[in-house]
């Protein structure tokens, strides 16, 4: 099983955190989605979509 959690989307103030964890081995990654992926052009893109893939 995959386990995925955000944080920081509801509240845009540095970006948005997305953290993975593959329960069955405990391997974790996670990264973040800058602050810029949100302006009104990046935003109508769905980028931040692309960045958390």
């Amino acid at each position: 099983m995959i386990q995925i959690d955000d944080a920081g989307s509801g509240s845009l103030v540095g970006g948005t955190c997305i953290g993975v964890m593959r329960v069955e081995t405990g391997e974790f990654f996670c990264d973040i989605i800058p602050i810029e992926y949100y302006n009104e052009e990046n935003f109508k893109n769905k980028l931040y979509l692309r960045k958390a893939c």
